[in-house]
Formats: structure tokens, C-alpha cells, sequence
């Protein structure tokens, strides 16, 4: 909407235009799929979003962006599943979702997905950031997740908003991971600082 990719002006407004979800999921399936058929690489997840409830993604910012509210979120999980539906790619790649940059924004998340009927069975695994969670959430997603036969996966997590010695950091993302491996039972744990190689 504001032709800029980092945002919104305001950051808590969508800055995908309405009548551009079904072009955006064209897009990120055209991509998938070019890396299939063309390179020989399958990737087995497609994510549409990233931390799409926060509220930082604004126009002229340092890191491209866009918030999705919930029923944007919807929207673009029914369109970009029609899509790769028609460009028959279920049977090697899946939607993933929401990759909220807290767990407790994870969790209302996928209840809302499960809500609505129709969007939980279009997705196959969950992503949730463990940078934030009240004290309930990791254990709340691990239940979820099993009751409803879906994968949960500790997508990204760092030493952010954090300070100390560099041992202390160490020590607080050791915690940190043993603790997300615990509660949420997830089989994969990703530290974002080191996926992103800085």
C-alpha cells in the first residue's frame, strides 16, 4: 500500500494491498517451485509471514516487513494454499505458520486458526519465536500442537533485549533452549542470530 517493502507508515496497519494476496501467493509459490523443478531443491515448508502481529514493520525501516492482523492472516493462508493446490505442490512442500515473535502470540494465533474451521487443516506445522512467553505458553503450544497433530517448531530465538557478559548470554540462551526443548516438546530449535550468520 505505501510502496515500500520494510512497512506501513503506521506498523500496525497491513501494507499488502487487498486485491494482492492471490499475486503474493503466485509469487511465493513460483519461487518454490522454480527451486523444484529447475534446481533439483524441495523445500518442505512455505511461510507467507514473519512476526505478523508486530507492530516495528513501518515504512522507510531497516528490514522488509508487513503485519498481517488475524483475519489478514487467514485470508492469506486460504489464498496461498488454493494456489499451490492449483499448481498441484502439496504433495511436496506445506504451509507453515505464523512465526510469531512471541510464543503467547503463537498460541492465540493458532486457536484463532483453529476457530475458524478451515485454516488449522491447511497448515502443517506451527513456528512460534521464543523470545517471549508468559509462563504457560510453552507447555499451552505443546499441548495444542499434540491434540491437534501438528508439528511445533522453536523457529527463532536469540540473546535480544538482553544484556550481560558474553558467559551470562551463553548461560541464558542454554536455559533458554533446554527449556523451549522441554516444554514445547519441539523437534527443531533455531537460534536466529546464527541461521542469519551474524
Amino acid at each position: 500500500k505505501r510502496g515500500c517493502s520494510s512497512g506501513s507508515v503506521e506498523g500496525n496497519v497491513g501494507n499488502l494491498k487487498a486485491d494482492m494476496y492471490d499475486d503474493f501467493a503466485d509469487y511465493l509459490t513460483e519461487v518454490v517451485k522454480y527451486y523444484h523443478e529447475t534446481l533439483n531443491i524441495t523445500f518442505d515448508y512455505l511461510e507467507p509471514f514473519n512476526e505478523p502481529f508486530s507492530t516495528w514493520w513501518k515504512a522507510l525501516g531497516g528490514q522488509e516487513g508487513c503485519y498481517f492482523g488475524q483475519a489478514d492472516q487467514e485470508k492469506m493462508i486460504r489464498e496461498l494454499y488454493t494456489t499451490m493446490q492449483a499448481k498441484n505442490m502439496l504433495d511436496y512442500c506445506s504451509i507453515t505458520a505464523m512465526d510469531a515473535n512471541s510464543l503467547d502470540e503463537t498460541f492465540n494465533g493458532v486457536t484463532n486458526y483453529k476457530r475458524e474451521g478451515d485454516i488449522l487443516p491447511k497448515i502443517q506445522k506451527i513456528n512460534g519465536h521464543s523470545y517471549f512467553g508468559s509462563g504457560n505458553s510453552r507447555t499451552n503450544l505443546a499441548k495444542f500442537s499434540h491434540e491437534n497433530d501438528i508439528i511445533l517448531w522453536q523457529s527463532e530465538s536469540g540473546p535480544l533485549s538482553t544484556s550481560g557478559s558474553s558467559e551470562e548470554l551463553i548461560v541464558l540462551m542454554g536455559q533458554r533452549i533446554i527449556r523451549d526443548m522441554k516444554e514445547m516438546k519441539c523437534p527443531a530449535w533455531v537460534d536466529w542470530q546464527l541461521a542469519a550468520g551474524n
